[in-house]
């Protein structure tokens, strides 16, 4: 705080010490002086005064007044080193941010990059699916067809061993064919349009299970949902995804005595993490690496139905939205599945 004129400063007023300065005892000016040199008066005040006494008669005063100058001095010495010392570290970190700036130009044309190369393949495998589709499931129909026109043939006929051959041609087609709409489904899902939108995820669990389980009759499951925030996604392509998922613990917990579904969410800094967990067969962790891949199956089709083209959707659709999808598991103890969603739109819209 500064002190006007009238202000007081050690007992008196700036006016009383500035007049004490030109009073004839050297004490009483010593005193004046010494007063003047504090840091509560004003430098505009007290700089005129004291550098008429530099040339003070009284050695006490001059030495007085030249500590005050030296100590200005100083500060403007010291305050004139810290701008210098700005300025450096100012030009220093504008070279940091254009190197910065040059590497984020060089990462945004490699991310361009490997977008058009993500596009390019997405486009590709959805042709290559819509070639499959067109050019085989015709001839696998008629295979179908054939094999079940002579099975009806033979029904009478004494050759088992034919009959067992033409059975597994005939499922050996359905395979094929349902395989080929595996590979559709995983194409349409990657070229499919993307849209995300606020989704209310409880509500969205609701429904899925809800739905699933209006088609298990009379089995029994308990379910434990847990506080499931709003997510930003596809609505279309998450109900997918859910879907997928919670299919996958009814079916793998239907030799269970009691079969428990979890799904619960949890916030972080950047999104949101589902877990969908169940107590049925779960798997071997040293094969988890298996799991999202298409037609890949850690179960014999005998023991759970299926292509195994589930989890790869699962991953594909997560992917789309910039999350990721991993998994934990025991053989017998149950599985839980994970998957991640940021609080933003993803960098791209293709996975």
């Amino acid at each position: 705080m500064t002190a006007e004129p009238d202000a007081v400063v050690a007992g008196h007023s700036i006016r009383h010490w500035t007049e004490a300065l030109h009073c004839p005892h050297p004490g009483v000016r010593r005193e004046a002086a010494s007063v003047l040199s504090q840091a509560d008066v004003a430098p505009h005040q007290s700089l005129p005064l004291l550098i008429d006494a530099l040339n003070d008669a009284d050695e006490g005063v001059r030495l007085v007044v030249r500590d005050f100058f030296l100590g200005i001095a100083s500060e403007v010495l010291r305050l004139r080193q810290q701008e210098a010392d700005l300025k450096q570290e100012l030009t220093n970190t504008k070279s940091v941010m254009e190197a910065q700036k040059v590497s984020l130009l060089k990462h945004e044309g490699e991310l361009t990059r490997r977008t058009k190369q993500l596009e390019q393949k997405s486009r590709e495998m959805h042709y290559l699916g819509s070639s499959l589709r067109h050019d085989l499931q015709p001839p696998l129909r008629a295979i179908q067809g054939f094999t079940l026109s002579l099975l009806g043939g033979w029904e009478q006929a004494a050759d088992e061993e034919l009959l067992q051959d033409a059975e597994r041609i005939r499922g050996a087609a359905i395979t094929m064919t349902q395989m080929i709409d595996g590979m559709d489904r995983i194409s349409r899902i990657t070229s499919s349009p993307f849209s995300p939108t606020p989704v209310d995820l409880r509500d969205l669990v609701a429904r899925v299970r809800s739905d699933l389980m209006s088609r298990e009759g009379n089995r029994s499951v308990v379910w434990k949902v847990g506080e499931l925030p709003p997510v930003l996604a596809d609505r279309q392509l998450l109900h997918a995804a859910i879907t997928e998922l919670l299919s996958n613990a009814i079916k793998f917990t239907n030799k269970c005595q009691e079969a428990v579904i979890e799904v619960s969410a949890a916030k972080t800094s950047s999104g949101t993490i589902v877990r969908v967990a169940d107590n049925g067969a779960g798997f071997d962790m040293a094969e988890s690496s298996k799991l999202f891949i298409p037609f890949r199956r850690l179960h014999h089709a005998a023991e759970y139905e299926g292509l195994g083209i589930g989890l790869a959707m699962v991953r594909r659709i997560i992917a789309r939205h910039g999350g990721e999808t991993w998994a934990e598991g025991n053989v017998g103890r149950g599985a839980a599945f994970y998957f991640s969603l940021p609080d933003g739109p993803p960098e791209s819209l293709h996975a």
